[in-house]
């Protein structure tokens, strides 16, 4: 196999940031609500007791949680192996923000980032283990190791594998991203087996957010600035309370229309309707793209939408 271009991971990393970019948002979401329902509800979620976690910083950090039925109660953090000067003198500020916020959903702290990551770790483990779910096998915050968080690998009866076969790449899940990832590999001259249990590749919206291009150039869509898409991504990140990654937000932005012009390519028959509301002519109604609020309204300013529609989509 050659080796895979800068150009062509950046396919595969755009177009999977922009399947799946919102979904990490929403769950980062879910994630936050769970740990901190209890407090709200006044129903007994926690079993009361004092519960330990530790994640690494600069050093192990130990976090140690005791809980009522409803509520947490007491926080102590041991920040002794973290640098005094920046994790240290942290550690009382991150103590009051967890009583606070009675979930691991708190800002960072700036110059203590590592040191914040790790106490929030720590205590999602205690919080796990006061509701009952956290992983059998000791009190640490991440039960897995990166070497180790695919679990024990199966055993498998060699008298059920049917064939094997060598490949560069091992696809799993054929939606958007697995299917680009497919298609840049094998376009770079690689070998790709692809898993996916339906009966083909899977797609569970049809509309993209697409920012420059050829594609948005055939509605004169195409002059968005470097700033005005950073400011796209400014109102992303407040939208999601900054539990976004900024960094992959503008991988997205600012490599999406290439990427999107490189998916659509291999469809030479794809219909391009004129406007939004446009009528598809019906030998093209299984496969057309329109431009999503096209033409747009003569005094439209998405910045004084209260919720923003970018004229970005198609």
């Amino acid at each position: 196999m050659k080796k895979i271009s800068r150009k062509g991971f950046l396919k595969v990393a755009a177009a999977a940031a922009m399947s799946g970019v919102t979904a990490s948002a929403l769950a980062a979401c879910n994630a936050g609500s769970s740990s901190s329902t209890a407090a709200s509800t006044g129903e007994a979620i926690y079993t009361p007791g004092t519960y330990t976690g530790t994640a690494t910083g600069i050093g192990e950090v130990k976090v140690t949680m005791t809980f009522s039925e409803t509520a947490i109660t007491d926080v102590v953090i041991d920040a002794s192996n973290e640098t005094e000067s920046i994790g240290g003198v942290a550690a009382p500020t991150l103590k009051d923000a967890l009583m606070a916020a009675q979930s691991t959903e708190i800002d960072n702290i700036s110059g203590a980032t590592i040191t914040t990551n790790a106490v929030k770790k720590a205590a999602a483990s205690c919080i796990e283990q006061a509701m009952g779910v956290h992983t059998a096998g000791g009190d640490t915050a991440a039960s897995s190791s990166d070497e180790d968080w695919l679990g024990t690998e199966p055993e498998i009866d060699e008298s059920k594998v049917a064939k094997t076969v060598d490949v560069d790449v091992a696809v799993v899940g054929c939606g958007i991203a697995g299917v680009a990832a497919c298609r840049s590999v094998a376009e770079d001259g690689g070998l790709v087996a692809a898993f996916e249990k339906a009966d083909g590749p899977q797609c569970r919206s049809g509309e993209y957010a697409v920012i420059n291009g050829k594609v948005q150039a055939k509605w004169g869509r195409d002059t968005w600035t470097r700033e005005q898409i950073d400011d796209i991504i400014d109102s992303h990140m407040v939208e999601s309370t900054y539990r976004c990654k900024r960094s992959i937000m503008s991988k997205w932005a600012h490599n999406i229309g290439e990427t999107f012009d490189w998916w659509v390519e291999a469809n030479p028959d794809l219909y391009y309707a004129e406007t939004t509301r446009s009528a598809i002519p019906d030998e093209s109604a299984d496969n057309f793209i329109i431009p999503i609020f096209y033409p747009l309204p003569e005094h439209y300013d998405w910045k004084q939408e209260r919720f923003p529609c970018y004229p970005t989509s198609v």
